[in-house]
């Protein structure tokens, strides 16, 4: 599985690139982002193909309005970055 690590606002998060999605993926989330066990983060951003702007996520962490900015940020530098480098 590819991912990209990335920080924002003091938090960290995992992205994946899932294309077509993924099974299970709050018992993949919760192993890697174990601190210890695990790659370590705040959460895992999964990236799906959609024709607009989404941001979905654990409802808990909704509530953390910094967190939120912070993982939207994270994925609009992603895409912006795999785009640009992929026309190149």
């Amino acid at each position: 599985m590819e991912f990209t690590k990335m920080e924002g606002a003091g938090n960290d998060f995992i992205l994946i690139d899932a294309g077509n999605g993924m099974q299970d993926l709050p018992a993949l989330a919760r192993r890697i982002c174990h601190r210890h066990f695990g790659i370590g983060a705040d959460g895992v951003l999964l990236l799906l193909p959609s024709e607009r702007a989404d941001l979905h996520g654990d409802p808990q962490q909704r509530r953390q309005q910094a967190q939120c900015a912070a993982m939207a940020s994270a994925a609009s530098l992603y895409t912006h970055m795999k785009r640009k480098y992929r026309r190149q």
